[in-house]
């Protein structure tokens, strides 16, 4: 069977359902009826987004932009003071890390675009810690080659300096960039790039 194309719907970004119209091309012939199947066994191939396992939304501190974009570039962005520059970090699964950072100017976000802004060291506590331990227990490791002795490392509100690593423990220095020592709990998502 020979069919002409007549139209063609890629769908929209909140319906992505793909439609062709299209009749059966009979040369010739006096007359042609186009008789549509009453179903498709078409199944969506895109599953529903699930809720992240990890989530963090907190303002970024100068020494994350030079890192991500260089000293330069940090210093030449104009935003909203008031506003900041935020990172967004997701943890779809176990294994894999998602992350992104933008700054409002005048009435818009804008992505900041830069080398390692996607990519974030992650891990979680094994234990919980109180306000005074430098060793913190941890697991569930997510790139490791992501960050070094020297970084920085975020748990809840608290930067922590990172002195050692092992596969199983950090060495910190507590309470780092005008954070403040805290408690907390096992299982705490600990971010660092």
């Amino acid at each position: 069977l020979i069919y002409r194309v007549d139209s063609i719907s890629l769908g929209t970004s909140s319906k992505g359902e793909i439609s062709i119209e299209f009749s059966e091309d009979v040369y010739r012939a006096s007359q042609a009826v186009l008789v549509l199947p009453d179903y498709t066994k078409w199944v969506n191939p895109i599953a529903e987004p699930v809720e992240a396992l990890g989530q963090l939304v907190n303002t970024l501190p100068y020494y994350a932009i030079a890192k991500i974009q260089g000293d330069s570039y940090a210093r030449s962005l104009t935003y909203e003071s008031e506003v900041g520059i935020y990172g967004v970090i997701a943890a779809p699964s176990r294994d894999t890390l998602n992350a992104q950072a933008y700054y409002k100017s005048g009435n818009s976000w804008i992505t900041l675009e830069g080398k390692a802004a996607s990519k974030v060291f992650s891990c979680t506590l094994s234990a919980d810690i109180n306000q005074t331990s430098t060793v913190i227990p941890i697991e569930n490791i997510i790139d490791t080659v992501l960050i070094g002795i020297g970084d920085f490392i975020e748990v809840g509100q608290e930067y922590m300096g990172l002195e050692a690593i092992t596969s199983t423990t950090m060495t910190v220095k507590r309470g780092v960039m005008s954070s403040y020592p805290r408690v907390h709990s096992a299982g705490a998502r600990v971010y660092g790039s």
